[in-house]
């Protein structure tokens, strides 16, 4: 029908709203979520074989999934300790000495800096490239004195040889290549 001015008399079954009702929101049902029969827990593996297989438990069994995993993986992380190495002395870290690993990928240790020079040469006691990470850490100060003023050393790793497997550090005062007063001792960490 067409309806012009003001209508009177149409209810809500004439317009096809026979169910709607001024019901509060707090009053209908679906205003309150209810979670009903569900226990929520976290996922607990059950097992992981070196053949590659996760088990995860379910409420009906298990669900097992195979991925790239390979025999070789365990293997792997229980000799981890193979491909670490520590030096403590630069003589005999050097290649083929008897602080120097050809297998580790990761290197750590203390050397010392000869303050007589300004630049110093380190074995790093693996094999390394030139896409090694080299970081350092003084174990004490390192300064320089100039006239009455004293400065700290900034010691820079700016060299990598990867066919002597050394390291290079230049120490820094105010921006100028300078030996320190006296000898430093630093720790380092090498991965390959």
């Amino acid at each position: 029908p067409t309806f012009t001015g003001t209508v009177a008399g149409i209810t809500k079954a004439m317009v096809g709203l026979g169910n709607v009702d001024n019901t509060s929101d707090a009053t209908k049902n679906a205003a309150t979520a209810t979670l009903t029969n569900k226990t929520l827990t976290s996922p607990v593996i059950s097992t992981i074989s070196n053949t590659g297989t996760l088990t995860l438990p379910t409420a009906t069994g298990t669900i097992a999934l195979t991925s790239d995993i390979t025999n070789g993986t365990s293997a792997t992380v229980t000799s981890i300790a193979s491909n670490i190495h520590s030096s403590t002395d630069n003589d005999n870290a050097e290649t083929d000495g008897p602080q120097y690993s050809d297998t580790a990928s990761i290197a750590s240790g203390s050397r010392t800096f000869n303050s007589a020079n300004s630049v110093n040469t380190f074995n790093a006691g693996i094999d390394i490239d030139i896409n090694s990470t080299v970081t350092i850490s003084l174990s004490q100060p390192a300064y320089v004195t100039s006239g009455p003023s004293t400065y700290n050393i900034q010691p820079v790793i700016n060299i990598i040889n990867a066919a002597n497997n050394t390291f290079t550090i230049t120490t820094y005062a105010f921006g100028t290549i300078l030996a320190p007063n006296v000898d430093f001792t630093f720790k380092f960490f090498i991965i390959k």
